[in-house]
């Protein structure tokens, strides 16, 4: 291979690295929803703090919380992100919401929160992985 060919390699795989927000929120989306879901089975929020328990018997709340969590990748014209949701009923307790019964405990992270350290490891790992994919070190 020439100087030139190898020069124009090199522009190709720097010039293919503006997919990397993409390609890291790709890679990102199972290890972040694991981490989200691994906070929730445990019964405290995204930062490590526990829930508080039941009022009724002091028991565990929100046994099924993990269940209810998705993380998808969205594309927008400003760029692609991961945007992790609640489904069901459980939205009621993270947002604290609702018929003023349901107590709040932070399932997921509130817009204004900053990432938990579980969610910017599994990003970081991700980053990695597809920085080494683009630019042909893995």
């Amino acid at each position: 291979m020439s100087g030139a060919e190898a020069m124009d390699q090199m522009v190709a795989r720097v010039a293919a690295l503006a997919e990397l927000p993409a390609r890291t929120a790709e890679e990102a989306r199972a290890a972040v929803e694991a981490a989200a879901k691994a906070s929730a089975a445990a019964g405290t929020t995204p930062e490590g703090e526990t829930w508080a328990t039941r009022k009724s018997d002091g028991g565990r709340p929100l046994v099924n919380a993990a269940s209810s969590i998705v993380v998808r990748v969205v594309k927008a014209a400003l760029g692609t992100t991961l945007q992790v949701v609640v489904r069901g009923h459980h939205f009621f307790h993270t947002a604290g919401k609702g018929s003023g019964k349901k107590a709040h405990r932070k399932i997921i992270p509130d817009a204004t929160d900053t990432v938990p350290a579980s969610y910017a490891e599994a990003i970081r790992g991700a980053a990695a992985v597809a920085f080494g994919k683009i630019t042909g070190g893995r």
